[in-house]
Order: C-alpha cells, then sequence, then structure tokens
C-alpha cells in the first residue's frame, strides 16, 4: 500500500502526538514519584527539640511545664516565686527543701535574682562572679563553706528554674548522670557490696 503525501502528513501527525502523549505521561509518573516521595519522608521525619535545651543534647528529652509568669514577676514577687518554683519541682518529680547555711534557711529568691542579675549561672562561673553573689548574703564565719554550698544548692534547685524563668528554654536532656537518677545507682552499687560480702563470706567459710 503506497500512502499519498496528505496520508503521509496525517500519519506522521498521529506518531508525533502520540510521542508527545507518552513523554508527558512519564514526565507525569516522574512528579508523581517524587512527590510520593517527599510525602513518605514526611511522615518519617522526627520532630526537632527546641534549640534551648539543658543538658547539652544527650539523653532522653524531657519538655519543661508552661511557664505561668515572666522573669521580672518571679524577682518581683517572693511568693510567686517559691509557687512557681514548686510547680516545677513537683513536676519534674524532685524534692524542694529549703536548705540551711550558716544555722540559718537559705533565701533561694535572694540567690535566684543575685545570679541571674549576672547573666545566669553558666555566666557567672565564667567571668568569676561568685564571689560578688556569696558577699550578697550575709553568713557567720564558721560556715567557711558558704560559697561551695551556694553553688551545689544552685545546681540542684534552682538550674531548671533559671533555664525555664530565665532563658525560655522548653526542656531538658535527661543524663545517666542526672542527680534524679543517683537514688537508683546508690540503691544498686548496695546491692553489688552486699553481692560481695555474700561471696567473701562463702570463700572463707569454705
Amino acid at each position: 500500500w503506497w500512502a499519498g503525501p496528505a496520508e503521509a502528513f496525517a500519519f506522521q501527525r498521529k506518531i508525533n502526538r502520540r510521542c508527545r502523549d507518552t513523554r508527558a505521561a512519564a514526565e507525569m509518573s516522574v512528579a508523581d514519584a517524587a512527590a510520593a516521595a517527599d510525602k513518605g519522608k514526611e511522615k518519617v521525619e522526627e520532630p526537632v527539640p527546641p534549640a534551648r535545651a539543658a543538658g547539652g543534647g544527650n539523653g532522653r528529652f524531657m519538655a519543661y511545664p508552661a511557664r505561668m509568669a515572666e522573669h521580672k514577676s518571679v524577682v518581683a514577687d517572693a511568693a510567686l516565686f517559691r509557687a512557681e518554683l514548686e510547680k516545677l519541682h513537683a513536676h519534674m518529680g524532685t524534692k524542694l527543701k529549703v536548705p540551711i547555711i550558716g544555722g540559718k534557711d537559705l533565701d533561694l529568691h535572694q540567690l535566684f535574682k543575685e545570679v541571674t542579675s549576672r547573666g545566669g549561672i553558666d555566666k557567672v562561673k565564667a567571668e568569676n562572679r561568685w564571689r560578688e553573689v556569696t558577699a550578697s548574703f550575709i553568713f557567720p564565719a564558721t560556715a567557711t563553706n558558704a560559697s561551695f554550698m551556694l553553688k551545689k544548692y544552685y545546681m540542684s534547685l534552682l538550674y531548671h528554674f533559671e533555664q525555664l524563668y530565665f532563658f525560655g528554654g522548653q526542656g531538658w536532656y535527661q543524663q545517666e548522670s542526672d542527680p534524679r537518677s543517683l537514688p537508683c545507682i546508690e540503691v544498686r552499687a548496695e546491692t553489688q557490696n552486699i553481692d560481695k560480702r555474700k561471696r567473701a563470706t562463702n570463700a572463707s567459710s569454705g
């Protein structure tokens, strides 16, 4: 069969149209596959923890409770400070007990004000300004370790409060060395000591 010019032209147009349709379908398939891949990627992506978190980014992330007051408010109101501090410790599962230094209850509110007015505990230590903080308290001469105890109690009782109410932190990374896990470590260590004593007793009796 021999086609004339008109038939040949029509046949060529039909082939070109099929080629365009095939190419368009292929491009749509590639686009659909890319979209599906992006959608699947979105499903498996893990949420990124807040940028400001105590603990250096290691361990399990634990969220702070919602902040119910501003830093200036807890600085100005000792009762509000105490109430919010108690709420934070209750949320974290830790006990808040006012320590005694030099025979007197430590004023945690004053300690928090003195440290945060100088930029927070890390800045105070980096700039060697802890002596200024200690000097703001009046301790008896017998309290020779007052400076050390202030640092200790600040870290155990006020550090997370500082992160939440001064820096606006959203959580912390709980590590194995976290003080809240020490009771478990102490129990485990005591159990190991008991086992060692039992083995030693059995060995001597044998």
